[in-house]
Protein backbone atom coordinates (compact mmCIF):
# COMPACT_ATOMS: atom_id res chain seq x y z
CA UNK A 1 0.00 0.00 0.00
CA UNK A 2 1.52 3.61 -0.93
CA UNK A 3 -0.04 6.73 0.23
CA UNK A 4 1.07 10.12 -0.63
CA UNK A 5 0.98 14.17 0.94
CA UNK A 6 1.13 17.16 -1.28
CA UNK A 7 2.02 20.93 -0.60
CA UNK A 8 -0.64 23.78 -2.09
CA UNK A 9 1.45 23.90 -5.45
CA UNK A 10 0.73 19.87 -5.53
CA UNK A 11 4.23 18.83 -5.39
CA UNK A 12 4.81 15.76 -3.69
CA UNK A 13 5.93 15.85 -0.21
CA UNK A 14 6.12 12.13 1.03
CA UNK A 15 5.64 9.30 -0.10
CA UNK A 16 4.76 6.28 2.31
CA UNK A 17 5.18 2.52 1.40
CA UNK A 18 3.41 -0.34 3.80
CA UNK A 19 3.57 -3.70 3.57
CA UNK A 20 1.55 -7.03 4.89
CA UNK A 21 3.02 -9.06 7.59
CA UNK A 22 1.01 -10.97 10.07
CA UNK A 23 -2.58 -9.93 8.43
CA UNK A 24 -1.56 -5.98 9.04
CA UNK A 25 0.33 -3.17 7.01
CA UNK A 26 3.36 -2.28 8.47
CA UNK A 27 5.61 0.68 7.05
CA UNK A 28 8.31 -0.86 4.96
CA UNK A 29 10.15 3.04 2.86
CA UNK A 30 9.47 6.35 3.09
CA UNK A 31 10.39 9.52 0.58
CA UNK A 32 10.40 12.66 1.60
CA UNK A 33 10.95 15.35 -0.98
CA UNK A 34 11.71 19.12 -0.69
CA UNK A 35 11.23 21.88 -2.91
CA UNK A 36 11.95 25.82 -4.07
CA UNK A 37 9.90 28.55 -4.20
CA UNK A 38 9.47 27.41 -8.06
CA UNK A 39 8.65 24.15 -7.65
CA UNK A 40 12.25 22.38 -8.37
CA UNK A 41 13.15 19.67 -6.34
CA UNK A 42 15.94 20.33 -3.66
CA UNK A 43 16.18 16.92 -1.17
CA UNK A 44 14.98 13.46 -1.54
CA UNK A 45 15.57 11.47 1.29
CA UNK A 46 14.78 7.49 1.52
CA UNK A 47 14.58 5.95 5.24
CA UNK A 48 13.67 1.98 5.80
CA UNK A 49 11.69 1.02 8.41
CA UNK A 50 13.71 -1.29 10.89
CA UNK A 51 11.63 -2.61 14.17
CA UNK A 52 9.33 0.14 14.01
CA UNK A 53 11.76 2.97 13.81
CA UNK A 54 12.31 5.25 10.66
CA UNK A 55 16.64 5.17 9.85
CA UNK A 56 18.56 6.67 7.09
CA UNK A 57 19.14 4.67 3.72
CA UNK A 58 19.94 7.35 0.89
CA UNK A 59 19.93 11.50 0.02
CA UNK A 60 19.69 13.65 -3.35
CA UNK A 61 20.52 17.06 -3.14
CA UNK A 62 20.10 19.32 -5.58
CA UNK A 63 21.11 23.27 -6.46
CA UNK A 64 19.68 25.54 -9.38
CA UNK A 65 20.57 28.52 -11.18
CA UNK A 66 18.25 31.73 -11.02
CA UNK A 67 16.66 30.46 -14.41
CA UNK A 68 15.93 27.06 -12.49
CA UNK A 69 18.32 24.85 -14.57
CA UNK A 70 19.66 21.80 -12.28
CA UNK A 71 23.31 22.78 -11.55
CA UNK A 72 24.51 20.26 -9.62
CA UNK A 73 23.56 16.62 -7.96
CA UNK A 74 24.64 14.92 -5.19
CA UNK A 75 23.98 11.78 -4.42
CA UNK A 76 24.82 9.96 -0.93
CA UNK A 77 24.31 7.28 1.22
CA UNK A 78 23.78 6.72 5.23
CA UNK A 79 26.80 4.19 6.41
CA UNK A 80 28.32 3.73 9.86
CA UNK A 81 26.08 6.68 11.56
CA UNK A 82 26.99 9.67 8.31
CA UNK A 83 26.33 10.30 5.62
CA UNK A 84 28.87 9.30 2.88
CA UNK A 85 28.79 11.03 -0.61
CA UNK A 86 28.81 8.29 -3.93
CA UNK A 87 28.29 10.24 -6.81
CA UNK A 88 28.07 14.32 -7.99
CA UNK A 89 27.04 15.36 -11.09
CA UNK A 90 27.07 18.95 -12.34
CA UNK A 91 25.81 20.67 -15.20
CA UNK A 92 26.58 23.70 -17.44
CA UNK A 93 24.67 25.43 -20.12
CA UNK A 94 25.14 28.55 -22.88
CA UNK A 95 23.87 31.67 -23.20
CA UNK A 96 20.39 30.04 -24.57
CA UNK A 97 19.92 27.81 -21.62
CA UNK A 98 20.93 24.71 -23.63
CA UNK A 99 22.47 21.68 -21.18
CA UNK A 100 26.56 22.34 -22.34
CA UNK A 101 28.07 19.53 -20.36
CA UNK A 102 27.55 17.40 -17.66
CA UNK A 103 30.47 15.68 -15.23
CA UNK A 104 29.99 12.89 -13.49
CA UNK A 105 32.27 12.39 -10.58
CA UNK A 106 32.98 9.69 -7.77
CA UNK A 107 33.66 9.77 -4.12
CA UNK A 108 36.72 7.88 -3.22
CA UNK A 109 37.55 9.49 -0.46
CA UNK A 110 37.82 12.43 -3.05
CA UNK A 111 36.15 13.38 -5.58
CA UNK A 112 37.40 11.66 -8.79
CA UNK A 113 36.37 12.28 -12.50
CA UNK A 114 34.56 9.32 -14.04
CA UNK A 115 32.53 10.61 -17.40
CA UNK A 116 31.91 13.86 -18.86
CA UNK A 117 28.73 14.86 -21.22
CA UNK A 118 29.21 17.72 -23.65
CA UNK A 119 26.92 18.65 -26.41
CA UNK A 120 26.67 21.41 -29.60
CA UNK A 121 23.86 23.17 -31.09
CA UNK A 122 22.59 24.29 -34.16
CA UNK A 123 21.29 28.07 -34.94
CA UNK A 124 18.16 27.32 -34.23
CA UNK A 125 18.54 25.51 -31.11
CA UNK A 126 18.88 21.43 -32.22
CA UNK A 127 21.39 18.82 -30.71
CA UNK A 128 23.88 18.41 -33.20
CA UNK A 129 26.34 16.48 -31.44
CA UNK A 130 26.36 14.35 -28.13
CA UNK A 131 29.96 13.50 -26.54
CA UNK A 132 30.97 10.97 -24.34
CA UNK A 133 34.61 11.14 -22.74
CA UNK A 134 35.83 8.98 -19.93
CA UNK A 135 38.73 9.90 -17.45
CA UNK A 136 41.49 7.97 -17.80
CA UNK A 137 45.28 8.18 -16.51
CA UNK A 138 44.72 11.50 -15.75
CA UNK A 139 42.88 12.97 -18.48
CA UNK A 140 39.84 13.10 -20.77
CA UNK A 141 39.63 10.17 -23.62
CA UNK A 142 37.01 10.18 -26.31
CA UNK A 143 34.35 6.84 -25.61
CA UNK A 144 30.93 7.55 -27.38
CA UNK A 145 29.51 10.12 -29.48
CA UNK A 146 26.06 11.45 -31.69
CA UNK A 147 25.90 12.85 -34.78
CA UNK A 148 22.33 14.34 -36.16
CA UNK A 149 20.99 16.00 -39.01
CA UNK A 150 17.81 17.97 -39.84
CA UNK A 151 15.87 19.05 -42.41
CA UNK A 152 14.65 22.55 -43.40
CA UNK A 153 12.28 22.54 -41.25
CA UNK A 154 13.91 21.06 -38.11
CA UNK A 155 12.75 17.58 -38.35
CA UNK A 156 15.44 15.12 -37.40
CA UNK A 157 17.05 13.21 -40.37
CA UNK A 158 19.94 11.28 -39.60
CA UNK A 159 20.78 10.06 -35.95
CA UNK A 160 24.92 8.53 -36.30
CA UNK A 161 26.13 6.68 -33.43
CA UNK A 162 30.40 6.19 -32.98
CA UNK A 163 32.57 4.53 -30.31
CA UNK A 164 36.46 5.78 -30.32
CA UNK A 165 38.14 2.83 -31.26
CA UNK A 166 42.20 3.20 -31.05
CA UNK A 167 42.57 6.47 -32.60
CA UNK A 168 38.94 7.05 -34.82
CA UNK A 169 35.40 7.06 -34.72
CA UNK A 170 33.93 4.09 -35.47
CA UNK A 171 30.11 3.36 -36.06
CA UNK A 172 28.93 1.20 -33.07
CA UNK A 173 25.52 0.47 -31.36
CA UNK A 174 25.33 2.40 -27.82
CA UNK A 175 27.14 0.99 -24.72
CA UNK A 176 23.90 1.49 -22.51
CA UNK A 177 26.06 4.04 -20.59
CA UNK A 178 23.52 6.74 -21.05
CA UNK A 179 19.66 6.68 -21.87
CA UNK A 180 19.47 9.15 -25.04
CA UNK A 181 15.65 9.51 -26.22
CA UNK A 182 15.49 12.68 -27.80
CA UNK A 183 12.86 15.58 -28.82
CA UNK A 184 13.54 18.35 -31.08
CA UNK A 185 12.34 21.76 -31.59
CA UNK A 186 9.25 20.61 -33.26
CA UNK A 187 8.12 18.84 -30.37
CA UNK A 188 9.13 15.43 -32.15
CA UNK A 189 9.88 12.66 -29.72
CA UNK A 190 12.49 9.28 -30.76
CA UNK A 191 14.15 6.62 -29.01
CA UNK A 192 16.30 4.66 -31.12
CA UNK A 193 18.80 1.60 -31.22
CA UNK A 194 20.90 1.25 -34.06
CA UNK A 195 24.45 2.90 -34.99
CA UNK A 196 22.69 4.83 -37.84
CA UNK A 197 18.91 5.42 -38.30
CA UNK A 198 17.76 7.87 -41.13
CA UNK A 199 14.01 9.34 -40.26
CA UNK A 200 11.68 10.18 -43.34
CA UNK A 201 8.68 12.14 -42.52
CA UNK A 202 5.10 12.21 -44.68
CA UNK A 203 1.54 14.29 -44.50
CA UNK A 204 -1.40 11.28 -42.40
CA UNK A 205 -4.66 12.37 -43.66
CA UNK A 206 -6.48 9.73 -41.06
CA UNK A 207 -6.06 7.53 -37.90
CA UNK A 208 -7.40 4.39 -37.06
CA UNK A 209 -8.43 4.04 -33.39
CA UNK A 210 -6.52 1.50 -31.86
CA UNK A 211 -5.18 1.10 -27.89
CA UNK A 212 -1.20 0.85 -27.20
CA UNK A 213 -0.17 -2.22 -25.34
CA UNK A 214 3.16 -0.41 -23.73
CA UNK A 215 3.31 0.79 -20.33
CA UNK A 216 2.17 4.56 -20.33
CA UNK A 217 5.24 5.53 -17.38
CA UNK A 218 8.04 4.21 -15.75
CA UNK A 219 7.48 1.73 -12.68
CA UNK A 220 8.78 -1.02 -10.21
CA UNK A 221 6.29 -3.36 -8.47
CA UNK A 222 6.69 -4.68 -5.08
CA UNK A 223 8.06 -7.91 -5.42
CA UNK A 224 6.37 -10.82 -5.29
CA UNK A 225 5.76 -12.97 -2.71
CA UNK A 226 7.65 -10.97 0.27
CA UNK A 227 8.44 -11.93 2.15
CA UNK A 228 10.21 -14.60 0.63
CA UNK A 229 12.94 -17.85 0.64
CA UNK A 230 14.97 -17.84 -1.12
CA UNK A 231 13.26 -16.79 -4.17
CA UNK A 232 11.14 -13.73 -5.23
CA UNK A 233 9.92 -12.48 -8.54
CA UNK A 234 10.23 -8.79 -9.53
CA UNK A 235 8.42 -6.83 -11.94
CA UNK A 236 9.09 -3.74 -13.78
CA UNK A 237 7.82 -1.47 -16.45
CA UNK A 238 9.37 0.57 -18.89
CA UNK A 239 7.94 3.77 -20.87
CA UNK A 240 10.27 3.61 -23.63
CA UNK A 241 13.11 1.51 -24.60
CA UNK A 242 16.00 2.05 -22.14
CA UNK A 243 19.56 1.60 -20.46
CA UNK A 244 18.56 -0.62 -16.80
CA UNK A 245 20.43 -1.14 -13.86
CA UNK A 246 18.38 -3.26 -11.49
CA UNK A 247 20.46 -3.55 -8.09
CA UNK A 248 19.83 -5.00 -5.00
CA UNK A 249 21.79 -3.68 -1.69
CA UNK A 250 21.75 -4.60 2.00
CA UNK A 251 19.78 -2.02 4.47
CA UNK A 252 23.92 -0.70 5.34
CA UNK A 253 23.59 0.90 1.33
CA UNK A 254 26.27 -2.42 0.34
CA UNK A 255 25.72 -3.72 -3.54
CA UNK A 256 25.31 -7.18 -3.01
CA UNK A 257 23.89 -7.99 -6.68
CA UNK A 258 23.29 -6.08 -10.10
CA UNK A 259 19.98 -8.07 -11.69
CA UNK A 260 20.43 -5.96 -14.57
CA UNK A 261 23.05 -4.21 -16.54
CA UNK A 262 21.77 -3.50 -20.35
CA UNK A 263 19.49 -2.03 -22.85
CA UNK A 264 15.57 -3.32 -22.50
CA UNK A 265 12.84 -2.54 -25.25
CA UNK A 266 9.84 -0.76 -23.72
CA UNK A 267 7.26 -2.78 -22.19
CA UNK A 268 6.48 -5.13 -18.86
CA UNK A 269 9.60 -6.92 -17.60
CA UNK A 270 10.13 -9.50 -14.96
CA UNK A 271 12.46 -11.70 -13.58
CA UNK A 272 13.89 -13.88 -10.43
CA UNK A 273 15.56 -13.27 -7.90
CA UNK A 274 17.28 -16.01 -6.18
CA UNK A 275 18.95 -15.04 -2.59
CA UNK A 276 20.17 -18.38 -1.58
CA UNK A 277 23.64 -17.14 -0.71
CA UNK A 278 22.25 -14.40 1.08
CA UNK A 279 21.48 -14.16 4.95
CA UNK A 280 17.87 -13.44 6.22
CA UNK A 281 17.18 -9.62 6.36
CA UNK A 282 15.96 -6.77 4.61
CA UNK A 283 17.40 -5.60 1.08
CA UNK A 284 16.75 -3.07 -1.32
CA UNK A 285 16.18 -3.69 -4.98
CA UNK A 286 16.74 -0.14 -6.72
CA UNK A 287 15.49 0.28 -10.43
CA UNK A 288 17.71 2.96 -12.61
CA UNK A 289 16.35 3.29 -16.43
CA UNK A 290 17.13 6.42 -18.09
CA UNK A 291 16.31 9.31 -15.67
CA UNK A 292 13.57 7.32 -13.79
CA UNK A 293 14.77 6.43 -10.13
CA UNK A 294 12.40 4.02 -8.21
CA UNK A 295 13.78 1.73 -4.42
CA UNK A 296 11.63 -1.05 -2.87
CA UNK A 297 12.39 -3.15 0.11
CA UNK A 298 11.76 -6.91 0.57
CA UNK A 299 12.62 -9.40 3.55
CA UNK A 300 14.52 -12.44 2.85
CA UNK A 301 13.05 -14.83 5.75
CA UNK A 302 14.31 -17.94 5.98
Amino acid sequence: METFTYDANGNELTWVDKLQENGQWVNSDSFTFTYDARGDELTYLLELSESGQWTDFSCDTSTYDANGHLLTHLYGVWQNGQWTDQESDTYTYDAKGNKSTVLLESWEGHWVDSLNYSYTYGSNENELTWLIQQWQNGQWANYERDTLAYDANGNLTLYLHERWSGSSWTPSVGSGLFDHPYVDVNGNFFDYEGYEVTFTYALITAVQPGKSNLPGSFSLEQNYPNPFNPTTTIKYQLAMNSNVTLKVYDVLGREVETLVNERQSAGSHNLTFNASNLPSGVYLYRLQAGTFTQVKKMILMK
